[in-house]
């Protein structure tokens, strides 16, 4: 190829990036409308474009489509999506993660953990990892083992107040009640106007009057 054949074809190559990085914008911004059907059609035509390499949008255009698909509870195409985007960029700790979320909404509790596990195993400090993991253990009846999740979940992100929450949940459930009220506190120190941890503080204290 000469020097003319290569300034075309990077010049081409760069129109094509542009054109994919334009979509991308439009498509996150349409999510974030709710105008799901449009934001697939963006990724879609991102997907259309060959490049050579093929570019970073192509992981992220399986990705939106997988967040998309799961907002949608079509959540075998989700899944699948998830799948493609693991396939390009397996250190895409969001794609594990979501694909948690998704085996877990259909009742694919192992196949769920071995997700957050990997999504963990690339990020420690995952919050939302340790938390969700901690449910799926819950779903297993595997409470003490969701309990240190949740505990690993607030040494991260102590003003976590789902996780505080949940916690009182498990530990009102094991019987231990002054632990389940001091979670409770904890949720609604945090925030005063979360109506779940309020109910659940009233219902303990007005067992014990």
């Amino acid at each position: 190829m000469g020097f003319l054949g290569v300034i075309k074809e990077f010049k081409t190559s760069f129109f094509e990036l542009h054109k994919q990085r334009s979509l991308i914008k439009k498509a996150y911004k349409l999510f974030y409308q709710d105008n799901y059907q449009e934001a697939l059609k963006c990724y879609d035509k991102i997907l259309e474009i060959e490049t050579d390499p093929p570019s970073t949008y192509y992981s992220k255009a399986w990705y939106g489509k997988g967040v998309v698909f799961e907002k949608l509870e079509r959540y075998e195409e989700a899944l699948k999506c998830y799948d493609k985007t693991l396939e390009m960029n397996p250190m895409h700790v969001d794609a594990w993660y979501n694909q948690g979320v998704v085996l877990d909404e259909i009742g694919q509790y192992q196949e769920a953990l071995q997700c957050y596990d990997k999504a963990l195993e690339l990020n420690p400090k995952y919050a939302e990892a340790w938390f969700n993991k901690g449910i799926v253990l819950g779903n297993l009846e595997k409470y003490e083992e969701e309990l240190e999740c949740f505990d690993k979940a607030l040494e991260i992100n102590p003003e976590y107040v789902k996780v505080w929450y949940g916690k009182g949940l498990i530990l009102k459930a094991l019987g231990r009640i002054k632990e389940a009220l001091k979670c409770f506190d904890k949720a609604l120190e945090t925030n005063p106007d979360f109506e779940p941890a309020k109910r659940e503080k009233e219902k303990i204290l007005s067992s014990k009057s």
